[in-house]
């Protein structure tokens, strides 16, 4: 089950948009039920069998040049996407992108899916999936504040997704209902 949405855009939808030098945002959110959101140290855990999948813990950040986003999962993801909603417009740019594999638990306990995004703005056209974002992040132009996101990942079995940001009731309600509430942020 992806949920895959194409690229829409509406140029007069657009903010005007300045990059002031400003200080990163970095959020980290455990979408379990545990108030544990320590990630697994290293392959060396004693191994306890495939979990079931799910989205257990959500990291994410941006500048006024990039987006970053790293999530850990109980069990093995095999895909994950991210799904990036401009809320706040009613013609908004939504944006769909792949993340990585980048690091799973040989026992099949957990797995690591990192994304990295340039921003473009202004220039639309130069949008890429899973390489660039249209959404610049800084303090005059906190456009960030504006998004919502869906992170959804998926194994042989099924899928698991939370959403989060600006209006998670303003997504396409097909895609997600798992609202990340205990949200914690630090401005760095």
């Amino acid at each position: 089950m992806r949920l895959k949405r194409g690229l829409g855009v509406s140029v007069l939808a657009l903010p005007v948009l300045t990059s002031v030098g400003c200080d990163y945002y970095y959020k980290l959110f455990d979408t379990s039920a545990a108030a544990d959101s320590a990630a697994p140290a290293s392959d060396s855990a004693a191994p306890t069998g495939a979990a079931p999948l799910g989205v257990d813990t959500v990291g994410w950040g941006c500048d006024e040049d990039s987006y970053w986003f790293e999530v850990y999962t109980t069990g093995l993801a095999t895909d994950g996407w991210l799904y990036i909603y401009q809320t706040n417009s009613a013609t908004p740019w939504d944006e769909d992108h792949p993340l990585d594999i980048h690091e799973a638990d040989t026992a099949g306990d957990w797995s690591l899916l990192y994304l990295a995004l340039d921003s473009v703005y202004p220039d639309y056209t130069a949008v890429v999936s899973g390489q660039s974002t249209l959404y610049p992040c800084s303090d005059d132009s906190p456009v960030h504040e504006t998004l919502t996101f869906i992170i959804e990942v998926e194994d042989a079995h099924g899928a698991d997704c939370v959403v989060w940001g600006h209006n998670p009731n303003g997504a396409p309600a097909d895609e997600c209902q798992r609202v990340v509430a205990n949200q914690t942020e630090q401005l760095r």
